[in-house]
């Protein structure tokens, strides 16, 4: 029987994740490796699909697959026959971790500069921030990944990604609150005034221009203003 990938992955409390990392170092990654483990070993039911070869993956490179509609980044170990299949966005803006890269022990996000220890997918800086991590399989130089457990995950997280569409899959799908206005200018530059009409956007202050107060319509306001001398 399958296990749901919509719970929270199994481990340690997030509040607790700090004060274990900063006393016990790599223990959170060892907890993270054995619940990896016991997913792979409840998973009976496996939808096995290859996803790339190890020969393919230089280490210091992480990968793109996708599944699912899902993005993966793989990242090969140092010296290891070994690799880690995470969630491929980062969790700042989505952009592809496979456009990042490797520094030591993190997967560094190239945009923005996030970062995600890639044995684990647990942000060294915040460890609140973790990259769903899947179960894989590595057969004869070939990786796999469940499809099933992929598209379970798609399921409860629904991505946002019209890969058809302008920007696709390198679209920013929310924007921060430093950056409102975001959506409005990829929105422009993928339609232009289509959407609009030449005259732009005209409904900023939510009143027509000819009910907006004018000076002609308060002259005594005017004179006043006009003929008073400079103040310093």
């Amino acid at each position: 029987m399958r296990t749901s990938v919509c719970a929270e992955t199994p481990g340690l409390p997030a509040d607790n994740q700090s004060r274990y990392r900063g006393q016990f170092g790599q223990s959170l990654d060892i907890v993270s490796e054995a619940a990896n483990v016991l997913r792979m070993g409840i998973s009976n039911a496996m939808n096995k699909v290859r996803i790339a070869t190890l020969a393919e993956i230089d280490p210091p490179t992480p990968a793109h697959a996708l599944i699912a509609d899902v993005d993966l980044v793989i990242v090969r170990w140092p010296d290891e026959d070994e690799v880690t299949v995470l969630y491929g966005r980062c969790l700042h803006r989505g952009a592809l971790l496979s456009d990042g890269e490797v520094q030591g022990e993190n997967l560094i996000c190239g945009v923005h500069g996030w970062d995600y220890r890639f044995r684990t997918g647990v942000s060294a800086y915040t460890n609140e921030d973790v990259l769903h991590r899947f179960s894989h399989w590595i057969e004869g130089g070939e990786i796999f990944v469940d499809e099933d457990e992929v598209r379970e995950w798609e399921r409860c997280h629904p991505q946002p990604f019209d890969r058809s569409a302008y920007q696709g899959a390198y679209a920013d799908p929310h924007g921060t609150p430093a950056e409102p206005y975001i959506q409005w200018i990829q929105e422009m530059a993928e339609y232009g005034l289509e959407r609009t009409g030449h005259h732009g956007r005209v409904d900023a202050m939510g009143v027509p221009r000819d009910e907006l107060p004018t000076w002609e319509r308060y002259p005594d306001l005017d004179g006043a203003t006009t003929s008073r001398a400079p103040s310093r």
